[in-house]
């Protein structure tokens, strides 16, 4: 079974946490809203139970942070930006809501909130597939990751900022709901800014190994070197333990002697003296 390895800085612990305290802001403050009669109450009412499934993915992606694994974090912080489509929707119906309530003279910040928050929901929609893509991919490609990111957050940007314009705008009373606004939004914003920085940082090239294949082969060749310098050392100490024989030339017996000096004496090597001499000497 395939299991990751880390491949996550440490310090990536920081957005999620962040995030969530971001997102725990957004709720108190909308709880605050939900009493005020200026304030939408159901719309507040919709946006924390929003809040709370953001949490939780978030809480996914924190996981994925503290065991440094690229897939949950970036699967959880995709995740957290899918469910806060359904905030970003509620905020922008908000944002309307405040300006047809408060005055209509704002036409031009309307237009960009709408235009904004259009282009908003494309640019996300394309993170969380860019998200789910490198998340749980073995070999990733981190460009479409870092595109993806960077569109959004400008785009997020702009909507939030041109959100928070419209409602302070509109009415006095609606500053604690341009908080609640950048509460949330700044939590989201550090999640994509967080993938941004995750894509340029340098990857190993399969994020995901056979855990068990490095320590096997590492006390497999332990144990041949083992084995093997054993083996040598025994041999070498039995070559040096066991004596050297001496090798003695075989003798060659009388008849093969006789026609070997017989042959002499026919090649006038030796005298006929000698040969007799020999023949005595070897007949003996």
């Amino acid at each position: 079974m395939n299991k990751e390895i880390k491949t996550l800085p440490a310090f990536f612990i920081c957005f999620p946490i962040t995030a969530i305290v971001l997102q725990i802001s957004a709720i108190v403050i909308g709880i605050s809203l939900m009493s005020d009669p200026n304030a939408a109450s159901a719309l507040f009412t919709w946006l924390c139970i929003a809040n709370g499934f953001t949490i939780v993915a978030m809480v996914f992606a924190l996981v994925g942070s503290i065991k440094r694994t690229k897939s949950m974090y970036i699967v959880g912080s995709g995740i957290s930006l899918a469910v806060s489509y359904f905030a970003n929707i509620t905020i922008f119906a908000m944002a309307v809501y405040f300006a047809l309530e408060g005055n209509t003279g704002y036409t031009l910040l309307i237009a960009g909130v709408v235009v904004s928050f259009i282009f908003t929901i494309v640019a996300s929609v394309l993170l969380f597939i860019a998200s789910l893509v490198t998340g749980t991919r073995k070999k990733s490609s981190y460009s479409f990751l870092a595109t993806a990111a960077i569109i959004t957050l400008v785009i997020y940007s702009i909507f939030t900022f041109s959100v928070v314009s419209l409602i302070t705008k509109v009415n006095i009373a609606t500053v604690q709901a341009a908080g609640y606004v950048l509460c949330n939004n700044f939590s989201l914003i550090l999640l994509i800014l967080s993938l941004i920085i995750f894509s340029f940082i340098k990857h190993p090239e399969n994020d995901l190994v056979e855990p068990q294949a490095g320590p096997t082969i590492i006390i497999a060749n332990a144990q041949v070197e083992e084995a093997t310098k054993k083996y040598l050392d025994d041999a070498a100490k039995k070559a040096t333990q066991e004596p050297k024989k001496e090798i003695e030339e075989p003798k060659d017996d009388p008849a093969e002697q006789l026609r070997k000096y017989k042959q002499m004496l026919d090649e006038g090597l030796i005298t006929e003296e000698d040969y007799n001499n020999k023949k005595k000497e070897i007949l003996k």
